[in-house]
């Protein structure tokens, strides 16, 4: 988000932000895995395990405990994730770096969550290719 504000402030660009996390609805997981499940946990695992199988360590596959969900009975605002986060580190959130429940992961729905994110990729992509230059604005 920073450098495609400053690409467009310092060269009028119109530049496109995505968030892969935003190509696809991996409500199916549970919403427990969406919210803390954020980094090597089923969805991300699950996505590994169907573009390549061989570098999943599978007897490595773990539930691994998120301090966000620790955290969120003693801070209401303060944590890792959210409006009102702090700067973290994937260690930072569980000691081995990963978070989230990589034993639920699933060869077929990371593949089902890589086919709606190529969708709406292509849906996005055309559309923005679409955008006329005229909206955005000279500063005065």
């Amino acid at each position: 988000d920073l450098a495609a504000q400053e690409l467009r402030h310092r060269h009028r660009m119109l530049v496109a932000v995505v968030n892969t996390f935003d190509l696809y609805d991996a409500s199916s997981f549970g919403a427990d895995e969406v919210k803390y499940g954020i980094h090597a946990g089923a969805v991300e695992t699950s996505i590994m395990l169907a573009l390549h199988p061989e570098a999943v360590r599978r007897a490595a596959l773990a539930e691994f405990a998120s301090l966000t969900r620790t955290l969120k009975e003693d801070f209401v605002l303060a944590s890792p994730q959210g409006k009102f986060g702090f700067a973290w580190q994937a260690q930072d959130l569980n000691p081995a770096g990963a978070v989230g429940n990589a034993k639920a992961a699933d060869e077929g729905r990371g593949r089902a969550l890589l086919d709606e994110a190529s969708a709406r990729l292509a849906q996005f992509l055309a559309e923005f290719a679409r955008l006329p230059l005229e909206i955005l604005k000279a500063r005065d």
